[in-house]
């Protein structure tokens, strides 16, 4: 099977929740097309399958390691992210902290929050203040070139993204006592206005300014 028809087998099977069968695609995928960032996607996938649905930790750990040898490929830091979990189930903290490290080096997105908060859950399982405050100094910095980067576009594009991003900012910044720049993030997904922000972020956003 060519790589497009194989896309599309996996479309029909998603559809069809024939996951096992989705799952041998994939790996097809990895396996006829080495190297490329469809296999990178499917190695993830299958990744993320053998770690949330089967439970198969170390077969989760080696696909996400396969996915880390991929050149260039667009889902590397996520692999990274998911890789770290794994080693810090296995007790091992100090290599966690190394692999997570090189992914909050990368530019801001989903996959350095990601890192930031694992890393934020090491150090308060070992009691280092300290550490924990330099994390969340940089993840509301991560935050905040997200939330520029959204609100270059006017009108913004994904308002709903935008208000996810600011009300998470905007914990983080309580959580640091930076109530004055909290409560201007809040007000910003007010107004955004409720019908274009989920109802959710728009009551957690109107609760923190009442607080």
């Amino acid at each position: 099977m060519s790589l497009n028809e194989l896309q599309e087998a996996i479309k029909t099977c998603e559809q069809n929740k024939e996951y096992q069968k989705m799952l041998t695609l994939r790996a097809q995928i990895a396996r006829d097309y080495p190297g490329t960032q469809e296999a990178a996607e499917a190695l993830y996938r299958i990744g993320l399958y053998f770690l949330f649905i089967e439970q198969r930790f170390d077969a989760a750990k080696q696909t996400f390691e396969q996915v880390l040898t991929i050149a260039d490929n667009v889902w590397v830091h996520a692999a990274r992210v998911s890789f770290a979990t794994l080693l810090l189930r296995e007790d091992k903290p100090q290599k966690a902290l190394l692999e997570l490290r090189k992914v909050t080096q990368s530019a801001p997105s989903v996959h350095t929050i990601s890192a930031f908060s694992v890393m934020e859950l090491i150090y308060e399982q070992h009691k280092q203040a300290g550490e924990i405050q330099g994390i969340k100094e940089q993840k509301i910095k991560h935050y905040q070139i997200m939330i520029q980067d959204l609100k270059q576009h006017q009108p913004v594009q994904d308002p709903a993204l935008l208000a996810y991003y600011l009300v998470h900012c905007g914990f983080e910044q309580q959580a640091l006592l930076l109530y004055q720049d909290a409560h201007a993030c809040f007000k910003e997904v007010l107004a955004l206005g409720e019908s274009k922000v989920p109802a959710d972020l728009y009551k957690q956003a109107q609760k923190a300014l009442l607080a």
